[in-house]
């Protein structure tokens, strides 16, 4: 890495050694390699935005900004070290320019909700966080058949609904609950009712849905994605297996995830990129434990 170069910030906040993307991105080539953090870059600016800025009009302001900065990167004209990392690769691996349009979009939507109502809303919600990402990875790995996408992006929502229950506390102490309102229901609870943050067995019992949705969207997304591509979109395979497992973990440990963080060990995600590096055909569970 060249420490004179303006991105070099951003890949060494973005890609740490013995982070999840470092060890996802461990067999990628280094053009690849910078392509794809600048897209992990630019999904952690949005986030920083949305969840971090107590000022929703300085928020969208932000947005709107990257709106059209977005909209230079296709022009080659990208101001932000992020974006002019990305400008090559734009046209190189064709990425659709609609979909940045919609991961705007998507950042401009958070700001305006704050729970989602149904597994339907949940699911698109998931969709935005981090579909929009996976999919964009892919076009930038390469993949031979377009129904491959379906599989990547259920990768993904196992992926973010990991994520929902890794922040569910500090969401909920932002008075945001993105675990839906009708599951809520069906364990006769309310938003209110989990402040304090106390697991109970009824909250348990909400994390267990949401940990076995994400169980099947993983599931399902490595049988989605086309024999020939699974070798090429191994990054995502590896990213989305790790946090598979860490979601695995907080079950073992009973979902008490409202006063730690459980994370994985740099060792055991070293030994899951190898796995599915060179094994992504094999796409049970049990092969990841």
């Amino acid at each position: 890495m060249n420490q004179a170069d303006p991105f070099f910030e951003y890949e060494q906040k973005i890609c740490p050694r013995g982070s999840t993307l470092y060890y996802s991105l461990l067999f990628v080539d280094e053009e690849k390699k910078r392509s794809l953090v600048a897209l992990y870059a630019l999904h952690h600016e949005f986030t920083q935005i949305t969840e971090h800025y107590h000022e929703k009009n300085l928020a969208q302001i932000k947005l709107q900004w990257w709106q059209q900065e977005c909209q230079r990167m296709f022009e080659g004209k990208a101001q932000h070290p992020i974006a002019i990392a990305l400008q090559t690769a734009v046209s190189a691996h064709e990425l659709p320019p609609a979909l940045f349009q919609e991961w705007v979009d998507g950042a401009l939507l958070k700001l305006d909700i704050d729970h989602c109502c149904t597994e339907s809303d949940l699911l698109f919600f998931c969709y935005r966080e981090y579909g929009i990402l996976a999919i964009l990875s892919a076009y930038l790995l390469g993949f031979k058949q377009h129904s491959s996408l379906k599989g990547v992006q259920e990768l993904a929502q196992s992926i973010a609904l990991t994520q929902v229950l890794k922040k569910f506390s500090y969401h909920l102490r932002r008075d945001w609950c993105f675990l839906p309102l009708d599951w809520l229901t069906q364990q006769n609870l309310t938003v209110t009712d989990l402040q304090p943050l106390t697991l109970t067995p009824a909250l348990t019992a909400v994390f267990k849905q949401a940990s076995d949705l994400a169980e099947q969207k993983f599931q399902q997304g490595c049988k989605d994605i086309y024999t020939d591509d699974k070798k090429t979109l191994s990054p995502l395979f590896i990213w989305a297996a790790i946090n598979n497992k860490t979601r695995v973990e907080m079950e073992k440990e009973g979902f008490n995830i409202l006063t730690q963080q459980i994370d994985l060990t740099p060792l055991r995600k070293l030994f899951i990129a190898i796995r599915w590096y060179y094994f992504p055909f094999l796409v049970r569970s049990n092969s990841i434990k």
